[in-house]
């Protein structure tokens, strides 16, 4: 299924958003830094760069 992103307001209902929300738990600055690095990286790795792992 194709996913499209815009940069756009998402409105929505309180009650709803409480009959549906989910509760997670909220991470430490270093896990969000990490997870910031993460996907600078698999946004920007160029696939030849596995190539040398693959012999």
């Amino acid at each position: 299924m194709p996913i499209c992103e815009v940069d756009a307001p998402l409105w929505v209902a309180e009650d709803v958003y409480d009959q549906v929300s989910v509760e997670t738990e909220v991470q430490s600055e270093d896990e969000e830094e990490e997870i910031k690095e993460f996907r600078d990286f698999v946004e920007h790795v160029d696939p030849e760069e596995f190539e040398k792992w693959t012999d």
